[in-house]
């Protein structure tokens, strides 16, 4: 019989690219149930999946209601269910997967796609926060198996926890289409692609401003967020509405779609956390899937990817002045050219088919012990 695996998180999966990958990778050799949350606009999955879905709802929708709730209901649902390995992403669903694994005895694994801890929609909360940090304290120690997504994440869980971590960056598939040139370049406006949440700290504000200075391109924005109203305030109030595109919530698929339309892609942090200041962030790779040059901040796991394969204009510090003049570096032909290219070398590399690999390694080790 296959070895059964519970791969547990918050998210709303039908979004949830990482997720999806590696589901369907560990399905591969192993029984694979994926469990994540049930919203309102929350929309079928396919029937076809080699993993199994559940779906868990809750009367929150966010807060510490939430969070209580669903680790609840997470954690009687895993006692009645025969798993060999149950893994929780992230500190979200970590509590009732670490319970259930004492009362099951059955190994624990931790996939944790952030520095949590350093969160910063946290930073500035110290109460809540605290609370983050035991839970951290008290269940990641405890974990038999554990990953994340760079290595400056796992080196900072090591010199915290003294505990090792396996690197498995968040990377797409291979795109093997991306070299049909963006629609983009017969527009009479070239779009400028962010992807992601529209959250605090993702430079988004100071993106839509430099729009007054960036005459034709448009910015379109595919994600939602804490700043998805005050965004469409922003945009209505600096009056280039027409310049600016809100997409909401987008299926992969069609996400993937717009990216190829894209001329530029732009993943702006400000550096006022640990967790940003450490981050890998998905679009980095999609971007570089694409085939569109990106801009990006100088932060270490970028500047070491650039300097590898150089697809990205680095920003030192966000600012518009600053991004205002990496748009027109890049926009000029003989540069975007040359950074679209080394996309195309970089893309054979930075792809889901090598990184899924080390996922499967982690996961046998487990199990050859």
């Amino acid at each position: 019989m296959r070895k059964k695996i519970i791969l547990t998180a918050t998210t709303d999966l039908s979004y949830d690219q990482r997720m999806q990958r590696i589901a369907e990778t560990l399905s591969t050799e192993y029984e694979v149930t994926l469990i994540g949350r049930l919203k309102k606009e929350s929309i079928a999955f396919s029937e076809n999946l080699p993993y199994k879905v559940v779906r868990l709802q809750t009367l929150f929708e966010s807060g510490k209601g939430f969070y209580m709730i669903y680790n609840m209901r997470l954690f009687f649902y895993l006692i009645f269910k025969k798993a060999d390995i149950i893994t929780a992403t992230d500190l979200d669903t970590l509590p009732a997967c670490f319970l259930a694994s004492r009362v099951k005895s059955v190994i624990l694994g931790f996939d944790a796609h952030e520095w949590f801890t350093e969160l910063p929609e946290l930073i500035n909360r110290p109460r809540i926060r605290n609370i983050w940090l035991k839970i951290e304290r008290w269940f990641v120690p405890g974990a038999d198996l554990a990953y994340t997504v760079n290595h400056s994440i796992a080196n900072l869980y090591k010199s915290t926890f003294v505990k090792t971590f396996s690197v498995v960056r968040n990377m797409p598939l291979r795109n093997l289409h991306a070299r049909v040139e963006p629609e983009s370049n017969l527009r009479s406006a070239k779009i400028i692609l962010y992807q992601g949440a529209l959250n605090v700290g993702r430079g988004l504000e100071s993106m839509i401003t430099s729009m007054d200075q960036l005459h034709g391109f448009e910015l379109h924005l595919a994600g939602e967020g804490d700043l998805s109203e005050n965004l469409r305030k922003q945009v209505v109030s600096n009056q280039y509405p027409d310049r600016v595109v809100f997409h909401g919530y987008l299926l992969p698929e069609k996400l993937k779609q717009l990216t190829a339309k894209a001329w530029i892609g732009i993943n702006l942090l400000e550096n006022k956390s640990l967790n940003y200041y450490y981050s890998l962030a998905n679009k980095f790779f999609d971007y570089v899937q694409a085939g569109i040059p990106q801009i990006t901040m100088k932060f270490p796991e970028y500047e070491l990817l650039n300097q590898e394969n150089e697809v990205a204009i680095l920003l030192d510090d966000l600012s518009v002045p600053g991004i205002v003049d990496a748009v027109n570096i890049v926009n000029v032909s003989s540069h975007y050219d040359k950074l679209k290219q080394n996309c195309y070398v970089a893309s054979d590399k930075w792809c889901w088919e090598n990184e899924s690999k080390v996922l499967l390694k982690t996961y046998q080790q487990q199990f050859t012990q």
